[in-house]
C-alpha cells in the first residue's frame, strides 16, 4: 500500500473553519429569521471590490 493510496483512503482532517462574525454567542441565541433580517454582507459576497491586481482567495 503506497502512501498516496492511503492518503486517498484517509484524507487528512480538514482544518476547522475560523470563527465567522456570526459565531458570537449573542448571534447564536438569535433565530435564523432574526439573523436574516440583520443588514449583514452575505457569505462569499465581497462588500468592497478587490484592488486591481489582487486575486480573491
Amino acid at each position: 500500500m503506497t502512501r498516496r493510496f492511503l492518503r486517498r483512503l484517509f484524507p487528512p482532517p480538514a482544518p476547522p473553519e475560523p470563527p465567522g462574525p456570526l459565531d458570537h454567542p449573542m448571534f447564536r441565541a438569535m433565530s435564523r429569521r432574526e439573523l436574516a433580517d440583520l443588514p449583514l454582507p452575505r457569505r462569499g459576497v465581497r462588500s468592497c471590490p478587490l484592488p486591481a491586481g489582487e486575486r480573491s482567495r
